[in-house]
C-alpha cells in the first residue's frame, strides 16, 4: 500500500467517523426538532429568532455531517461546521467547562452531569478544519466532480 493510498484511505475513515458522531449525537436531534416548541428555546445567535437559529444550526450538522460522510464539498462544508462548532463553543455553552463536572451526591460515589462541554464542539472544529487543508481524499464524490466544476466553484471542493 502506497502512501497516496494510505492516505486516502484515513481521510475516508476521518470523515466517516466524525461525520457519524456528529449526525448521531447532534444533527439527528436538531433536525427532528425543526419547527417543534423545543426549537422554540434555542438560543437566538446574532439577533435572529431561536427558529431559525435552530433551523441553521440543525442543517450545519444534520446535512452538513452527511456531506463530510460522503465527501461531498468537503472544504465548504467544513468551513460552515467550524463556525458552528466555534459558535457553540463561544457562544451556546459559554459558561460550561472543558471537563465534566462532578457534583457531591448523598451517595458515597460523585457522579457526572453530563452536558454538551467546550471540548467537544473544539474538537469537531479541529478535524473539519484539517479537512478543509487536506481535502476529502480520491474516495469522495468531491474527487469525482471537481474536475467537472466550473473554475469559480472549485473552492467548495
Amino acid at each position: 500500500m502506497n502512501h497516496h493510498k494510505s492516505t486516502d484511505f484515513g481521510l475516508l475513515i476521518l470523515r466517516i467517523t466524525i461525520g457519524l458522531l456528529l449526525f448521531i449525537s447532534h444533527g439527528m436531534d436538531k433536525l427532528s426538532q425543526i419547527g417543534t416548541d423545543s426549537a422554540a428555546h434555542f438560543l437566538p445567535i446574532f439577533g435572529l429568532s431561536p427558529h431559525l437559529s435552530h433551523f441553521i444550526a440543525a442543517c450545519a450538522e444534520g446535512i452538513g455531517s452527511i456531506f463530510i460522510i460522503i465527501g461531498l464539498f468537503t472544504r465548504f462544508t467544513s468551513l460552515l461546521l467550524i463556525i458552528t462548532m466555534t459558535l457553540a463553543a463561544l457562544v451556546a455553552i459559554a459558561s460550561n467547562t472543558f471537563y465534566p463536572l462532578w457534583i457531591p451526591s448523598n451517595l458515597p460515589e460523585y457522579k457526572v452531569v453530563m452536558s454538551p462541554f467546550k471540548e467537544y464542539s473544539l474538537l469537531y472544529g479541529s478535524v473539519f478544519f484539517s479537512l478543509i487543508f487536506s481535502g476529502a481524499g480520491r474516495y469522495s464524490i468531491d474527487e469525482q466532480i471537481k474536475y467537472r466544476l466550473p473554475y469559480f466553484l472549485k473552492f467548495l471542493c
